[in-house]
Formats: structure tokens, C-alpha cells, sequence
């Protein structure tokens, strides 16, 4: 029989107790539905954005708030000063957005580590607490890096909490490695990533493993960069984001135990979508498109380089022909019907601001 430890097998990462009522919870705002017109296999909770908003406005929460710098450094001065809005209230609204996720990020990689210590207490072994990793999906342009910076920047400003970031992106094919392929006009599409790769990646991840390494993709050059790397070393918690970490379509490409594909999905603890109208993400590709220009206009390297004879109105066309032919069909084939298969759907206006958000009951 396996007796108690002779020494403690297991401390826990984070300065946070698990034994809180969340501030949703307190504020009982959570409405339950019925199954959605999208999804008719499961009910949800629901909560409007105003009192997304408003859970922001008490003090139950223990994640903490950034500097304001931090938040303008990620939000960058398109997004900062938009529109008539002043810097300081773009600020406010991104925080007044993310904070309850990040209470709820905090809350559950909290549970996962004390779910962890009982393996180690009862089992008598010694594991390294795994890396409690949350998925961000949705279209492009759709706020995820964003998203996940903030959500990091929030988590990071708690405690001596780790929290590293990863974008899907860099599992990208590189842009020979599409041409050989015949994939160039299929960027973004779920056979131009490295699917395997991914997966490695996630696994080593989840088992502890030391310094991963995560391949990076440059928007500037437009292309995997071999020059560069992010290495992860046993972050507490792992934030990946891109358009295909709820998709199930690679199954049988994935690596195999026991006969079954992996998914991403399977390595994941909490998965968000992104969601917004298809006009506001058509916006949003386009102004991304445009400031890409502007930072890269005296950089012959930039991918943009090659659009330096084009008028405002060809560089607009071009972008526009980009989301007829390849983003928007990408996002109806294969991007919007992943969102029934995250825990919470985000909703999106306009501004960025929080709409609706749905939890989704299992």
C-alpha cells in the first residue's frame, strides 16, 4: 500500500486559493438558454456585455490591473487612440473586457494545480505540474493576438504567475513550402499549417518538457521566419491563439496513440472564440492591412514592399480581393464552425468591446 510522502512532492505555482466563489457567480448574471439555432446539442449560459462590463467594476476579483503603458504598448496607437475615443478610455475599455476571462483563466489554472498535487499526494509520484493552456480562436482580424496578449499582460501583473504566448501562425507552411505544395493561394487554410508539428509542440508542452521550441511567423515579411524562435520552459500557463485551434477537419493527419488522430483541442484546458459580424471583421482586415503598410513603408524587406507603386485605391482593391477569394471563404468553411466547440464565445461590436459571451455546458 502506498503510504503518505516523506516530503512535500508538489508546491504550488500560483499565489492564488482556489477556494472562491467567482465574481460571476456572486453577481449571478449568468441566463440559461436553450440550444442555440447553430448548435443544437447543448444549452448555454449567457451573459450580455454590459454586465461583462460591469463584473470588471467590483472588487472581487484578485487578478490585478496592468500600467496603462503595458496596455498601450499591446493595443499599439491605431487601436489606443481610435477614433474620437482618447487613449485613456481605449485603455479602460480593454481592461473592462478581459478582466473577468482573466479572473476565470486564474481561477481554473488554480483548480488545475491543486488537482495536480493530489496525483502527487495520493499517487506518491513525482510530475511536473502541467502547463494549463488556454486556446483563443476566431477569424482573422478578429482580435486573438490582441486577446491573448492582454489576458497574459493581466495574468502576469497578478503574482509570479508565467505566461507565454503562441501564435498558430508560425506553424504556417513557409511561403516556398506552400508554393511546392500548391497552397499559396490556400494560406490560412487548415492543409497550409503544420498540423504535426503543432501537435508535437502542444504535447511536449503538456509533458513538462524543457525549452520548446515554437517556430515564429513575421506579418511584416509574411512568412515564417527561420531566423527566430520562442522558447517556452515550463510556463505556468500557455496561451495559444489562431484560426485553427478548434478545428477537427485534420484528424486522420495528426500523430497517432492508440489508432486516434490528436486535435489541438486535446491538450487544451479552457477554449474561447472569437466571434463578431462579418462586416466588422472585413473592417478590421482592412485597416490591419493598411497599418502594416504604413509601419513597413521604409522597409524594402517587408512583404508590403512589393505594393510601394500602388495608389490607395489598388492597395484597397487588393486587400479586397484577399477577403472574397481566400479569408471570407476560409472563415465560413472552416472557422465559424469551430465556435460551438469552444467553452465561451466572445462577442464582439464594432469598438471591440464585449457583446454577449456564452458559456457554452458540456
Amino acid at each position: 500500500m502506498i503510504g503518505p510522502p516523506t516530503e512535500p512532492l508538489f508546491e504550488p505555482r500560483f499565489g492564488l486559493q482556489v477556494d472562491r466563489t467567482s465574481g460571476l457567480a456572486k453577481l449571478g448574471r449568468w441566463r440559461r438558454i436553450g440550444p442555440t439555432h447553430d448548435d443544437n446539442t447543448m444549452s448555454s449560459e449567457i451573459v450580455t456585455g454590459e454586465e461583462w462590463h460591469r463584473l470588471a467594476e467590483h472588487e472581487i476579483f484578485l487578478v490585478d490591473r496592468p500600467t496603462d503603458a503595458v496596455i498601450f504598448n499591446i493595443l499599439g496607437p491605431a487601436r489606443a487612440e481610435n477614433g474620437d475615443a482618447s487613449a485613456a478610455t481605449a485603455i479602460d475599455a480593454a481592461i473592462t473586457s478581459h478582466l473577468p476571462l482573466a479572473e476565470l483563466i486564474s481561477t481554473l489554472a488554480a483548480q488545475s494545480t491543486e488537482r495536480h498535487a493530489a496525483f502527487t499526494r495520493v499517487l506518491d509520484v513525482r510530475i511536473w505540474p502541467p502547463t494549463f493552456v488556454v486556446a483563443i480562436a476566431g477569424g482573422i482580424a478578429s482580435g486573438k493576438t490582441v486577446t491573448a496578449k492582454l489576458l497574459a499582460a493581466i495574468l502576469c501583473a497578478s503574482g509570479d504567475v508565467e505566461v507565454d504566448v503562441v501564435s498558430t501562425d508560425g506553424f504556417l507552411f513557409s511561403n516556398a513550402e506552400l508554393d511546392h505544395r500548391n497552397l499559396t493561394e490556400r494560406k490560412g487554410f487548415p492543409e497550409s499549417f503544420d498540423h504535426d508539428g503543432l501537435i508535437r509542440f502542444l504535447a511536449a508542452i503538456k509533458s513538462g518538457q524543457r525549452d520548446v521550441i515554437a517556430p515564429v511567423y513575421d506579418h511584416a515579411r509574411y512568412d515564417v521566419v527561420h531566423d527566430r524562435h520562442q522558447t517556452i520552459d515550463r510556463c505556468d500557463i500557455l496561451i495559444i491563439e489562431g484560426v485553427n485551434v478548434l478545428q477537427a477537419a485534420l484528424i486522420p493527419a495528426g500523430p497517432r496513440i492508440d489508432g486516434k488522430g490528436l486535435l489541438v483541442s486535446d491538450f487544451v484546458d479552457l477554449s474561447v472564440y472569437l466571434d463578431a459580424d462579418e462586416v466588422d471583421l472585413h473592417d478590421w482586415f482592412v485597416a490591419r492591412l493598411r497599418q502594416l503598410r504604413r509601419e513597413t513603408a521604409n522597409d524594402d524587406a517587408s512583404f508590403f514592399a512589393n505594393f510601394n507603386s500602388f495608389s490607395e485605391a489598388d492597395f484597397a482593391a487588393m486587400g479586397e480581393m484577399v477577403w472574397q477569394t481566400i479569408n471570407r471563404p476560409n472563415l465560413i468553411e472552416h472557422i465559424a464552425p469551430t465556435r460551438h466547440r469552444a467553452d465561451l464565445i466572445v462577442e464582439k461590436s464594432a469598438d471591440h468591446t464585449v457583446r454577449l459571451v456564452t458559456l457554452r455546458r458540456r
